[in-house]
């Protein structure tokens, strides 16, 4: 049987319902698995702890806005295996400019930490952690990548389809 089919069937049984649709990433020969976004953190522990897979690794973490839906595809791969994987999830947007809660992954791929608050102030996505480990990892989330203005700080998510850029001319 083939290695990343193994990977979908182990993990279609230890997280029930999550997997949604599995294909081909584009032209590439990875593997994309589209799944529930409630089920990420089980999804994404499991990939991390199954012995067999041991994806522990993020790749990296990129998010595109399609008519009121953001895309997240999470690259994953094993330091330790040949295994490698692109998760992705659908998350619908209910008001365009409010930001949006979504479960974080930082406590299982640390290095998703600056990935996640890159697009907490780019696109408005909070990533919000275990009530257990928020406490302990609170964090000053000020812009790190906007200026901030004068005496303001940056308003809107620039990265959003809706958000305007609004040009002032001098003479």
């Amino acid at each position: 049987m083939d290695n990343q089919q193994d990977l979908i069937i182990q993990l279609k049984q230890a997280v029930p319902q999550a997997v949604l649709k599995v294909q081909p990433f584009g032209h590439s020969e990875m593997t994309s698995v589209w799944i529930e976004g409630h089920s990420l953190l089980s999804v994404a522990t499991f990939l991390k702890n199954t012995a067999l897979f041991k994806l522990d690794w993020l790749e990296n973490l990129c998010v595109v806005e399609f008519e009121k839906v953001f895309v997240m595809t999470y690259f994953i791969r094993s330091t330790a295996t040949h295994y490698h994987l692109v998760l992705r999830i659908s998350v619908p947007t209910v008001e365009l400019d409010r930001t949006i809660e979504f479960p974080s992954i930082r406590t299982i791929w640390p290095m998703g930490v600056m990935i996640e608050n890159e697009i907490s102030e780019l696109f408005g996505i909070l990533f919000q952690e275990p009530l257990h480990q928020s406490a302990q990892n609170e964090k000053n989330l000020a812009h790190l990548l906007l200026p901030k203005l004068g005496m303001k700080s940056w308003e809107g998510f620039p990265l959003r389809k809706q958000y305007g850029i609004h040009v002032t001319h001098q003479t």
